[in-house]
């Protein structure tokens, strides 16, 4: 590399001047996104700074790879088996159970296991000993299946948040406690604890304000489980973290590489002496806002670029929705093969590291860290994340970046192709030649 000199940015600078041709530089080329000020050249200055202890190497690194997951709703009119049987043989190798998520699992007792991982969704946690009862029989009946269970979650947290009311908190911070101590011995290290961020990123917020939820989330649950008598080091590996995302490309990715940062501060600032840390668990779902009705083809590059967003920031799971709904065997086929088409052609399973480094995305993920850290900070000062939701104090923040998302579509602020711009049904196509 010595042959190769080394470009300053003043040299940068003046090459991008030249180009404008008379245009101001900051005036041109200068933007924000999310209020984060995005400079119009990035070199190695200024060096960014990524405020996380001397581990964050492997906890910023994405995984391996991916696991392509695909939604249920389960409503007991097939049984859980020929349920599995069919995503195996569609090479489907992770479900996520929604519905009747008790009954699923009771019904695959003694049933032959198959690799395909589960992700049981069971909602608000049980309401009574009875119920806990069942699910801990559940759990128990399908023991051959414990490598292939991945996360049985229950999180009351988006039934307060939907409804703006916690009629039953501590009761279900009892019930949660319970499930843990009495499930958690027989899921061999399954996620117990599911932070879903996607309720505040489908009802229109910003990436700083779902990492922001995340973490004060998080953190109650953790306050509520160890004041019952767990062990922070007992615990941390049992969260999982979902968040939806969206055709912001860069934002995406940064968004993603901020919350391992964001998570490991979390725990640091939570017990200082707190070591190594593994990968936290990260579940991305393409998001819904950006679907469009009148040209839902078009839905298959927005759930492309959404998906290579996750693969880029390192998630682990990946659910990538179908391009309409309901969804036809059609649609999902598509969204399976998304999957495919960035594993086995595009080989993104093998170089998922390579936004790693680029200053641009560092920038933006330490900026976005910053905000979201910030934002969180805030949240806590006023009481915790139940506070927030009970006072409505998070669903007016959440209003506030969903207005503010809608009028800078209407204003042409930002574009998305076939709703706002390039609309099929504005669009005048060519005559056909004559013969």
């Amino acid at each position: 590399m010595e042959g190769f000199h080394s470009r300053t940015y003043e040299e940068w600078r003046q090459k991008v001047e030249k180009e404008l041709k008379g245009a101001a530089f900051d005036a041109t080329l200068l933007s924000e996104k999310e209020g984060i000020k995005i400079e119009p050249l990035y070199t190695d200055r200024p060096a960014v700074e990524v405020e996380a202890d001397g581990e964050d190497a492997a906890m910023g690194n994405a995984p391996s790879s991916w696991t392509a997951c695909e939604t249920i709703v389960y409503d007991g009119r097939e049984t859980p088996y020929a349920i599995v049987e069919a995503a195996y043989a569609k090479q489907i190798i992770c479900l996520e159970i929604q519905g009747e998520s008790l009954a699923f699992l009771s019904g695959l007792a003694g049933t032959i296991p198959l690799p395909v991982s589960l992700i049981i969704d069971a909602g608000n946690p049980p309401a009574s000993e009875e119920e806990l009862q069942q699910w801990r029989q559940a759990v128990m009946d399908i023991k051959a299946w414990h490598p292939f269970l991945h996360t049985l979650s229950f999180h009351p947290f988006r039934t307060y948040l939907r409804e703006g009311a916690a009629p039953r908190t501590n009761s279900d911070f009892n019930m949660l406690f319970e499930c843990y101590r009495r499930l958690n011995p027989y899921l061999t290290d399954a996620h117990l604890f599911t932070i879903d961020a996607t309720v505040v990123g489908e009802a229109g917020s910003g990436n700083a304000l779902q990492l922001a939820y995340a973490l004060s989330h998080a953190q109650q649950l953790i306050a509520e489980m160890t004041e019952r008598g767990a062990e922070l080091f007992e615990i941390a590996h049992l969260f999982s973290f979902r968040f939806s995302i969206s055709t912001d490309f860069f934002a995406g990715i940064a968004m993603l590489k901020a919350f391992r940062i964001l998570w490991r501060n979390l725990l640091t600032a939570l017990d200082p002496e707190w070591g190594y840390m593994e990968h936290p668990h990260i579940h991305v779902v393409t998001s819904n806002i950006y679907m469009t009705h009148a040209d839902k083809h078009n839905n298959l590059l927005r759930t492309t670029t959404m998906a290579m967003s996750a693969v880029l920031g390192g998630c682990d799971t990946l659910t990538i929705r179908p391009y309409e709904s309901p969804a036809g065997e059609h649609a999902q086929r598509m969204a399976r093969n998304i999957h495919r088409l960035l594993q086995y052609e595009s080989y993104m399973n093998h170089y998922q590291q390579s936004a790693e480094g680029a200053f641009y995305i560092e920038h933006l993920t330490h900026e976005l860290a910053k905000k979201a850290w910030d934002r969180f900070v805030e949240m806590e000062q006023t009481g915790d994340c139940l506070t927030a939701i009970t006072s409505g104090q998070l669903q007016e923040l959440v209003m506030a970046e969903q207005n503010a998302i809608l009028e800078a579509y209407q204003q042409k602020k930002e574009i998305l192709i076939g709703v706002n711009e390039f609309r099929a049904d504005r669009v005048i196509l060519p005559r056909a030649r004559s013969k």
